[in-house]
């Protein structure tokens, strides 16, 4: 709303008055913002020392037989709890 449309509103409704706050400032998103390298190795540790969290399977090392024991062991719960 422009200013001039502003203060007719005003005008037209006693009623209501203005109050100038802060402005609403959004940050800390979008593709800006990445992890140093320092953070990113802290993360690795973290998720390596924590093997079946959501912060191992974005952060922490993976090699081949562990991707492939994780896969056969959710596999065979899959089938464990569908009988």
């Amino acid at each position: 709303m422009s200013i001039s449309k502003m203060e007719r509103f005003l005008e037209t409704h006693p009623h209501c008055e203005l109050r100038i706050q802060a402005p609403n400032i959004v940050g800390g998103h979008g593709d800006r913002v990445k992890l140093d390298g320092g953070m990113k190795d802290v993360l690795n540790k973290i998720g390596d020392a924590h093997p079946g969290s959501e912060l191992h399977s974005r952060h922490g090392s993976k090699d081949i037989k562990r991707e492939k024991s994780v896969k056969t062991i959710k596999k065979h719960v899959d089938i464990q709890s569908k009988t």
